[in-house]
């Protein structure tokens, strides 16, 4: 997984939870300018990410590489959106 990867998770959040970017101003206190940078290139800081992980109600997991399942940006993306989307259904 690479910041572009985490950045297209972001926006898939924000949009299953029907948010626009200026709605992340009153979530956790960040511009619309401020939240489209970090949802268009994924260059944020630790401190900035996890408040974003925050204010999407995400949960940042670390695992060793070898126990994680190879997935490139456009299967992160398949796999999350069919997530979200059942978890939508419940």
């Amino acid at each position: 997984m690479n910041a572009s990867d985490i950045a297209q998770l972001l926006k898939l959040r924000r949009e299953q939870l029907k948010l626009e970017q200026k709605d992340m101003r009153e979530l956790i206190g960040m511009s619309q300018q401020q939240y489209s940078k970090a949802e268009s290139s994924g260059e944020i800081t630790l401190k900035t990410l996890l408040r974003i992980l925050d204010g999407l109600d995400l949960e940042l997991a670390l695992i060793p590489k070898e126990n994680a399942i190879p997935m490139n940006a456009l299967q992160v993306k398949t796999s999350f959106k069919k997530r979200l989307e059942a978890l939508a259904d419940d």
